[in-house]
């Protein structure tokens, strides 16, 4: 039940950050097409990603774009290589770490995941996400560190009363 919990909390985190809400990036992006669907359409754009991204080792976009898509298909490894990439390039986005932690979480890299998100704190303090999954990791480590994790949880309720991710973070305590 854990489990299913932390993916539940991290596919929505990772929804919450992709999609809505999203700072735009000050760089003047490349534009890489989007996929249109089809497996055809995702290979192409896979395809262009990794072009630009070996065109450009420094193009934040176009990383991020990678990692993105890597995350999304479940490639952790890959996804966890390109957002370390990324996060070198803009490494004050906590954004980046957030979703670098949540690529750690899904090999089971608890204690790697703590660590980025422990640098994600310190750039944003009052990010519920990033104490919740914070708190996830800590939980998870080996040994755990349930002090802390109960810690940051009591953190989340503290930033965001009556949110789900208030609720997730009680049920945890609980």
């Amino acid at each position: 039940m854990f489990w299913v919990l932390v993916v539940m909390a991290v596919a929505q985190l990772y929804d919450n950050i992709t999609g809505r809400g999203a700072p735009a990036q000050a760089a003047e992006p490349t534009p890489v097409a989007e996929s249109t669907g089809g497996p055809d359409a995702d290979v192409q754009h896979l395809a262009d990603l990794q072009s630009c991204v070996a065109a450009d080792p420094s193009n934040l976009q176009c990383s991020t774009e990678l990692a993105d898509y890597y995350y999304q298909a479940k490639q952790y490894p890959q996804a966890e290589v390109e957002y370390k990439r990324a996060a070198g390039l803009d490494p004050h986005n906590p954004q980046l770490l957030l979703r670098l932690a949540g690529s750690y979480i899904f090999q089971q890299k608890f204690d790697m995941a703590a660590d980025t998100l422990r640098q994600a704190v310190v750039l944003q303090p009052d990010s519920p996400e990033v104490r919740l999954l914070l708190g996830l990791a800590l939980s998870r480590k080996d040994p755990p560190d349930m002090a802390a994790a109960v810690e940051e949880w009591r953190k989340v309720i503290e930033l965001a009363p009556g949110t789900d991710l208030a609720t997730q973070a009680s049920s945890y305590i609980n």
